[in-house]
């Protein structure tokens, strides 16, 4: 429901949603978290100054993100999480990503054998 609405009206903002859908809040969060989680809709924050207010804005995904990106992919957002984590427990990496049907037991692995990560120690990662 919530797809199909972004597909014909675009962007909306969530009070807009609640309206045209006939949700409340709660009945929309609830559409909208396993979509945000897996990638499918993405929201961006908007603040009103006059009268003061915050909101957000949902879109789908390839409305966002008309063409695919070259070399994108889950091994550069592991890398990239990593670095930005500085260092990260190697544990703890795999559980940053809801969507764990993509995650290969090897990843982490393959990513140190490329040198795309270093393993200053034992259980612990970080990008070069």
């Amino acid at each position: 429901m919530l797809l199909r609405h972004l597909a014909e009206a675009g962007p909306s903002e969530l009070d807009d949603l609640q309206l045209e859908l006939g949700l409340k809040p709660k009945e929309l969060k609830q559409l909208r978290a396993p979509l945000e989680r897996c990638g499918a809709v993405v929201s961006r924050s908007i603040v009103y100054e006059e009268p003061h207010r915050h909101t957000s804005e949902l879109s789908r995904w390839d409305h966002v993100v008309p063409e695919p990106l070259e070399g994108g992919g889950l091994d550069e957002l592991v890398v990239a999480g990593v670095r930005a984590a500085v260092l990260a427990p190697e544990g703890e990496v795999p559980r940053w990503f809801s969507w764990r049907w993509y995650w290969e037991d090897d990843l982490l692995d393959r990513l140190v054998a490329e040198g795309r990560l270093v393993r200053p120690e034992d259980g612990w990662l970080a990008a070069p």
